[in-house]
């Protein structure tokens, strides 16, 4: 019984090895979705600025976070829009 018992299990193990690769080449060539929202760190990369800066444009008024809980998160539109406002034009 155990012979057999460990034989299934072999046959289960090869099987899921096998698929392995499959999957994952299926998930490795698609691309990751973009986030929804940004953290106060990544807008800071996006603006090359630190992240007391990000805060301080949210103290004056000129970034408009979401708040979920007390976690802050922006709209990447929000970002782009803000970066548009403020793009010299005479350049």
């Amino acid at each position: 019984m155990s012979a057999t018992r460990s034989a299934t299990n072999a046959n289960s193990v090869s099987n899921s090895v096998i698929a392995s690769p499959r999957s994952a080449s299926r998930t490795a060539s698609r691309p990751a979705p973009a986030p929804l929202l940004l953290t106060v760190a990544d807008v800071a990369h996006m603006l090359a600025i630190g992240k007391t800066a990000v805060y301080h444009l949210i103290w004056n008024g000129e970034l408009t976070p979401i708040r979920i809980g007390r976690s802050v998160r922006f709209t990447v539109t929000d970002i782009e829009d803000f970066i548009a406002q403020r793009h010299d034009h005479s350049t």
